[in-house]
């Protein structure tokens, strides 16, 4: 080898070490299974707070803005060993939101709970994967519409508790 040249099979070499490590950073973060169906908080995994939404629309990422007319399931209840991930405001009607959410290659979306008092209406985001899943290292960001039991009026949109080691997937 010349001098001052560096060999390419150390660099390419280096470089997959680094991807592998990435991928199995992920892998570990993806093979959890996720909160309580009834009580997030009763599970093992940090759980981030709920917190309110200033109703101040996100821009929608490129290639999705079709999607936003797409119903989203709206479940009862939290799917059995589901994670919560975050999602975004993008706006609404008297009785839909549209939102943006993201989840991991190796999630799938069960859909959204929609719980309602006299003052707040909180929204999570739930979605599985198997155990036994492998997690791929990219991130999914999608959109639709969420259908509401009755309109907003005037009360706080919540954001429900997000688990924490996905939290910042929207950030």
């Amino acid at each position: 080898m010349t001098a001052g040249k560096r060999d390419p099979s150390k660099r390419d070499g280096r470089l997959l070490t680094a991807t592998v490590l990435f991928a199995a950073a992920l892998l570990a973060g993806c093979s959890s299974s996720g909160s309580s169906a009834t009580e997030p908080s009763a599970s093992p995994q940090a759980m981030t707070e709920p917190s309110p939404d200033r109703l101040d629309p996100s821009p929608v990422p490129a290639g999705i803005a079709g999607t936003l007319t797409d119903q989203l399931p709206v479940l009862d209840r939290a799917p059995a060993g589901a994670t919560s991930f975050p999602w975004r405001y993008v706006g609404s009607s008297d009785d839909s939101l549209q939102v943006i959410y993201a989840a991991t290659a190796c999630s799938t979306l069960d859909g959204f709970t929609v719980d309602e008092d006299r003052d707040d209406l909180t929204v999570t985001a739930w979605a599985t994967q198997p155990d036994d899943a492998p997690c791929a290292a990219s991130l999914m960001i999608a959109g639709g519409t969420v259908q509401l039991p009755a309109p907003l009026a005037g009360r706080t949109l919540v954001h429900g508790p997000v688990t924490a080691r996905v939290a910042d997937l929207l950030s």
